[in-house]
Formats: structure tokens, sequence, C-alpha cells
């Protein structure tokens, strides 16, 4: 989650964008306007905050009114007016691209002109990142910004949070420290307890044991809020609470609940429990089309699991028509991965199906297309422990 001052009003532009009017909204300062019209990039920035507001609060779609924000943080930015770097850096990097690269760029403008939720923003954005280099710097920004008295506070204690995050998991290349990794977890969530990264680690963290006692109670919470905040793994880890009552009541709907939210924010394993919930009729009446259809979503990220799975169902025709070439295609590249149950079915099974070249070139066919149409290659295919 990538935090600035103004962070959820950007993430909100991202999802809707909307503006009719809103009933009792009060309008910009007529002086503002006058101070835009002649392009003052305070001015600029804060009639499309303005506008924003009553944006996130309107709700209908509205495309042109998204871009003229953008244009009004745009002419704002162009003139190095920080806040609408960050922003623009905020958008660039929760919209439905997710282009972290431009993300970036913006926020290292907004860095460089002091604005301090860029700063925040860049430190967070090089953390996640592939490369230890960029890790290492974003961990540098953060520990610098989070040693200073002149800023917002809740930015500084959100900087050690996420400084507790680069210790928990050894980012940079730095050696794992749960103790130190806690301790600043607890300042970032004690200031922004709403973060999804934060309420996820610290679950991970009750869960294990890893610097305190296991708090399997503590631990379900936290995946909670985690899960509500949006985090794919965190709703995976709530909905899994709720399947095994582990810190929970045992509660099928709210298990359903959380591995929807999971599912939905891209997590395999989240599609996968989502498609076995769908199966068996676990907080839902059994649906075998829609089982399908979620097995199928995590086998085009290459998920083996989800390829035997849904191999298995079109071979048999557990949801509609059987498509047993496509279905053993499935099968066979699950069973390359090493999937040792896609490898017994495909030993039991191959006796019972043709042995002639048609079928053989169905299912070189089925193979060939599955991949192509999910830009996939055999190599890419992975266990769903991955």
């Amino acid at each position: 989650m990538f935090v600035s001052i103004f962070g959820a009003l950007a993430v909100l532009l991202a999802q809707s964008s909307a503006l009719p009017p809103v009933d009792g909204t009060t309008g910009p300062d007529p002086a503002v306007e006058a101070r835009a019209e002649a392009g003052d990039p305070e001015a600029l920035f804060q009639i499309a905050l303005y506008r924003m507001e009553s944006l996130s609060l309107a709700g209908t779609p509205d495309p042109a009114e998204a871009d003229a924000i953008r244009d009004l943080l745009n002419r704002a930015a162009d003139q190095g007016h920080g806040a609408a770097l960050n922003m623009l850096g905020t958008i660039a990097g929760s919209d439905g691209s997710g282009d972290m690269a431009t993300a970036i760029a913006y926020y290292e403008r907004a860095h460089a002109a002091g604005e301090p939720g860029g700063s925040v923003n860049l430190g967070v954005a090089l953390l996640h990142a592939d490369s230890p280099a960029d890790q290492q710097r974003g961990i540098a920004i953060l520990s610098r910004f989070s040693e200073r008295d002149d800023v917002d506070q809740r930015l500084t204690g959100i900087a050690s949070g996420y400084l507790g995050y680069a210790a928990s998991v050894g980012a940079g290349g730095q050696a794992i420290d749960y103790d130190s990794g806690l301790q600043l977890l607890l300042l970032g969530h004690e200031v922004d307890p709403e973060n999804s990264d934060f309420s996820y680690l610290l679950g991970r963290y009750y869960e294990s044991g890893a610097a305190g006692p296991v708090d399997l109670a503590a631990a379900a919470q936290s995946f909670i809020a985690a899960g509500e905040a949006g985090h794919a793994i965190g709703a995976w880890k709530a909905g899994m609470a709720y399947l095994s009552g582990s810190g929970v009541e045992v509660n099928e709907l709210e298990a359903f609940r959380f591995m929807n939210l999971s599912a939905r924010n891209g997590y395999d394993r989240g599609m996968i429990s989502l498609a076995v919930m769908n199966a068996t009729g676990q907080g839902i009446p059994v649906n075998g089309e829609r089982a399908l259809e979620w097995y199928g979503n995590a086998a085009a990220l290459g998920n083996a699991h989800a390829m035997r799975a849904q191999g298995l169902m079109l071979l048999l025709g557990e949801a509609g028509e059987a498509e047993p070439a496509t279905g053993y295609a499935l099968l066979s590249m699950a069973a390359g991965t090493g999937d040792a149950i896609a490898a017994a079915v495909i030993e039991e099974v191959t006796p019972q199906l043709p042995d002639t070249p048609e079928w053989v070139a169905s299912v070189e066919a089925a193979q060939t297309r599955f991949l192509d149409t999910n830009g996939l290659a055999q190599a890419d295919l992975y266990g769903a422990e991955r």
C-alpha cells in the first residue's frame, strides 16, 4: 500500500471518477479559483483536491472529470508542486495498470521537491521493488525520514512501520530481525491502523510467535483487518481462519466473503479456495460453473494446482459438457510441473482415452491454445506453494 497525505483520495479517483456537484458541498474560494485561472500551482492543486473530494462523495463514473482533475494536477506538477507530483504518483500506482515505473518517477520528483508524502511513498515503492539496490535505497530514505521532527508525525510513524516490514522480510539483503521488526511495525500500525501491510505482517507475527507468544485470536483479527483493507493474502488467511476456527469461531459465510475478497484481488490461492468452496457448497450453494471459472482464473496465472483441478472438471464434465482433450492437456501440463496428483490422474485415465493421431493432435492444440491465450510458456507454470 503506497501512502501519502492525500493517498486515499487518489485511490478513490483511480477507482471511480465522478462529479456532479454534491449536495451540501461548499465550492472552492473564488479567490483560489481566480489564482488557479492565472496558473498558480498551489491554487490548481487546491481546486483539484476539492474536485477529488466531491468526486469521492458522488460515486458516479465520469472519465471526463477524472481527466480534468489530472490536467489540474499536471499543470501544478509542471511547476514543481510537490503535493501534486505525489498525488499523480499515487494515482499512477493505484490505477488499473498499476504503472509503478511512472509512479516512482513522480515520487522521485516529489521527493526532490521536499514533499514529505513523496519521500515516504518513494521509500515504500523502492522497498517493494525487485532489485536489492532499490530496496536498500528505499530503506535509507525511510530511515532518514523516520528521524525527522519537522514533519507530520503520522508520516514518520508510517516510515517506521515500513522499516519494520523491511526488517521482517530481510529486504535489501539485510539480516532479518524479528524483534526490531515487530516493534517498528507496531509503531506504524499505531498511527496507520488501516494499513493492510502492517496488519498482515502483525498477523504473521502473532500466528508464528516469531517475536513473542503465539496468539491465534490476535492473528485472526489482524488478517481480518488486512483483508478488509484489500490485502489479498491477508484476506485468504482470514478466510482460512474462519474455515478452521483458528482464533475465531467457524463461520463459512465469512470465510466465503474473505476468499472472494482474496480472489478478486488476484491471489491464486484465494481463487483456488473460492473454487473449492463453490464446488463443495461451503458458505454458498454448490456452483460447479463458478468453481470451474475460479480454477480457470488461477490456472491462467500458471498455477498447476488450479490447472489440475480445472483439467479434471473438464475431463469429467463436472460443470457442463465434457472437454476431454482440453482437460487432459491441462492435467498433462500440471503433471509436467511435478504435480504428483495430476501425474497419478494421468496414469489412471490414459488407458481409457483414445490413442490416435487425432487425439494427440487435439491435446497438443489445447496445450498450445492455453499457453498462448494466457501468455505463458511451460517454464512459467508453477506449483500452488510458490
